[in-house]
């Protein structure tokens, strides 16, 4: 929940929670998707929200409260461990370092995966084919043997139309 993150920092700054929001998620790339695909790095991305979020804390603080945006989804925890007792799991995160190395690295769940895809390692965000590309890699499985569950029926579909695609007689 970034609104989490904006809310907690918003005191400390002249910007309110939204507009904190709406500089970090608007524009094409946002800041946001460029802190994703690791274009910039977590340093850059904590200056960035420093100086143009013109929010006073330190570097450490900032981080803290950023990292603070998760809360743990039972379910689906659960769904993960039985599923990888059963087969191969793999993870595709649309995700930045901070959040990966501070958070889902740490959870009890992440030894369950197989392989692990994050954006900002490889340089490309969901629904990109080359973050798909590089999970079927990893999992050194074709298309059509993995099943895809994500939260955005956007990257359901485009993972579908890469399927299609690679498992085409057609494919190059």
């Amino acid at each position: 929940d970034y609104g989490l993150f904006f809310r907690s920092v918003a005191p400390s700054s002249s910007r309110s929670a939204q507009a904190l929001r709406s500089l970090t998620f608007d524009g094409n790339p946002s800041m946001s998707e460029r802190f994703e695909s690791g274009r910039i790095t977590s340093a850059e991305f904590v200056q960035w929200l420093r100086r143009e979020g013109d929010i006073h804390l330190d570097d450490n603080e900032i981080i803290e409260r950023f990292v603070g945006i998760f809360t743990p989804n039972a379910p689906v925890v659960g769904l993960v461990a039985q599923l990888a007792r059963e087969t191969t799991v793999g993870l595709i995160s649309n995700t930045n370092e901070l959040h990966f190395e501070r958070f889902v690295r740490r959870t009890p769940v992440f030894d369950s995966f197989s392989a692990v895809v994050l954006s900002y390692v490889v340089g490309a965000m969901k629904p990109d084919a080359a973050i798909f590309r590089d999970a079927l890699a990893k999992l050194q499985c074709e298309a059509d043997e993995c099943v895809l569950v994500d939260d955005s029926s956007i990257n359901v579909a485009r993972a579908r139309e890469l399927a299609k695609r690679i498992n085409s007689p057609l494919s190059i």
